[in-house]
């Protein structure tokens, strides 16, 4: 005999009730939350694909406000930034440029790691600062983390 929630062991008539009793209302209730689950599910997502655009309009809007006071403050510290990774980038493209055919020809492998090194920094620093202008300052440590 197993007991029931808040009844005890015993029905409200005073009987026991058999395992296969309660494995029968189990399996009714059972069913009935999966149906009230499934009909849910549906209904929430009609609802979400019916009104997708003004809720979606709404989101962009309130992040496309944040993002402009965030541009508004941190505006000069962005463009530093963003100068900084533009001058790396084009140092780096010189360099591997003029200096990669020599290192190629003496098959230098130090060479060919800097260059990569240097290429995935400058990818995760275009990344860092596309995080900042959308301000997700905690994305940013991660992703220099990585």
């Amino acid at each position: 005999m197993l007991q029931l929630p808040g009844n005890g062991d015993e029905t409200q008539s005073g009987e026991f009730m058999a395992e296969d009793q309660i494995e029968k209302i189990s399996a009714h209730w059972g069913d009935e939350i999966q149906k009230a689950i499934d009909d849910s599910t549906k209904r929430l997502k009609n609802r979400l694909l019916r009104h997708q655009f003004s809720i979606l309009r709404g989101r962009r809007k309130r992040l496309g406000g944040f993002e402009d006071r965030l541009w508004e403050r941190w505006q000069n510290p962005f463009n530093v930034y963003e100068l900084c990774l533009y001058l790396a980038q084009n140092c780096g493209d010189l360099f591997n440029r003029s200096i990669f055919p020599f290192a190629v020809e003496k098959k230098r492998p130090r060479f060919e790691a800097i260059v990569r090194l240097h290429g995935n920094a400058a990818l995760i620093a275009g990344e860092v600062l596309q995080l900042m202008k959308g301000g997700y300052p905690r994305g940013c440590s991660r992703e220099v983390t990585i």
